[in-house]
């Protein structure tokens, strides 16, 4: 009776490359292909009870050639339905898979069912198709691509290597850390990191065109002991510009910069004590409108007091030094005479000092005009009173 194959389904397809001229790899996946599919007679009339199927891989839907071959016999159909392995009895690791296939199925000593069934690609095929290259195995390493794998893993002649002693190696066969990566233009970066009962860092280097000499870029450290300090190092020419130590609080918030605070209020906040040369604040009068010279100043500074003080405990919030005595103003007194020297963004009040200076100097001008004043009715009273000679 003549009998046809209706329909056929992939369930999976484990064996996704060829090894050629390889020694046998660990670990492999089974080289097995599930495969379902529907029999049934010439009325349609799905196939009941054992059977031996012979299935064969031709490389066309018709005629072709026969690429692999095998026989499985006490396969349970029911209802015309039946599932299998392909691969089973007959190893199908040898099978091209770089060409595209058709499986064919014989019932005991029919003819094979037809049509044929083209196999197809899953996730894991899909993926395989993209190595660069055959799979190596020389000894115990691995190359991808390559014939001549440098390390346990070599990909595209190294292009990404693992090496024996388990450092990484990125564009170099010749990993120097636990990752090394470099390019073509002669960047490279060298990243290790110690075991936890040590000091760690992350170094970058400049490699120059000899391949040989290097310059520092970079360097991060940072240490698990809570006694230690991690520390960030930015280098020029090989020679440290910029250093940054965990020691104390340092922080950088959406272009506010902290020092000794991790919550910076302003483009520059430091929680602590300044020293500097010199401090310029732009003054151009191209940069200003509305000028006008301040008046009644010295009537106001006498609204004003000079105090000494110690700094609380509150105040070790922005960094001052409880106990500590100094000499200044309250910012509250300041705010209700000169407003525009007090700002009160931050949580507590802070007062521009330098800003004072334009203050005093009016003030000291009025006090030298009433001082002329003074000075002037002194000598008309002289003068008037015959006392001036």
């Amino acid at each position: 009776m003549k009998r046809k194959l209706i329909a056929g389904c992939w369930l999976l397809i484990a064996l996704f490359t060829t090894l050629p001229l390889c020694q046998p790899v660990y670990a492999q996946v089974p080289h097995l292909i599930r495969y379902q599919g529907q029999a049934v007679d010439s009325n349609g009339v799905g196939l009941q009870g054992p059977y031996t199927l012979t299935c064969r891989l031709y490389d066309a839907p018709t005629g072709g050639n026969k690429v692999w071959e095998e026989a499985q016999t006490n396969v349970y159909i029911s209802g015309g339905y039946f599932s299998i392995a392909l691969g089973s009895t007959t190893s199908i690791s040898s099978v091209d898979w770089s060409q595209p296939l058709w499986l064919a199925i014989q019932v005991n000593t029919d003819p094979e069912l037809s049509p044929r069934q083209q196999l197809t690609s899953v996730p894991m095929a899909l993926m395989a198709e993209r190595l660069d290259g055959p799979i190596t195995t020389v000894g115990n390493n691995v190359g991808i691509g390559t014939t001549t794998p440098a390390g346990v893993l070599d990909v595209s002649n190294g292009k990404l290597v693992v090496a024996s002693n388990g450092r990484v190696g990125i564009g170099t066969t010749t990993p120097s850390d636990a990752l090394h990566v470099r390019s073509p233009s002669g960047l490279a970066v060298v990243v290790a990191e110690s075991s936890n009962s040590a000091p760690g860092f992350f170094d970058g280097v400049i490699t120059q065109p000899d391949g040989v000499t290097t310059i520092r870029a970079a360097h991060i450290a940072y240490d698990n002991n809570t006694s230690n300090s991690g520390f960030l190092t930015l280098y020029s020419q090989g020679t440290s510009k910029i250093h940054l130590n965990t020691n104390a609080n340092s922080y950088i918030d959406g272009g506010l910069v902290g020092i000794g605070t991790t919550s910076p209020a302003y483009k520059l906040d430091v929680a602590g004590a300044v020293r500097a040369t010199d401090f310029y604040t732009a003054s151009d009068v191209q940069l200003k409108t509305n000028v006008t010279t301040l008046s009644n100043t010295l009537s106001k500074v006498m609204q004003l007091r000079g105090v000494s003080y110690d700094w609380n405990a509150q105040a070790q919030s922005v960094g001052a030094t409880p106990g500590k005595h100094e000499i200044g103003v309250i910012a509250q007194e300041i705010a209700a005479v000169f407003p525009e020297v007090v700002d009160g963004t931050a949580p507590y009040l802070a007062v521009d000092y330098t800003r004072l200076t334009a203050v005093l100097i009016q003030a000291v001008k009025e006090l030298k005009t009433q001082v002329d004043q003074l000075q002037q009715q002194v000598n008309t009273l002289k003068t008037s009173s015959g006392l001036q000679k």
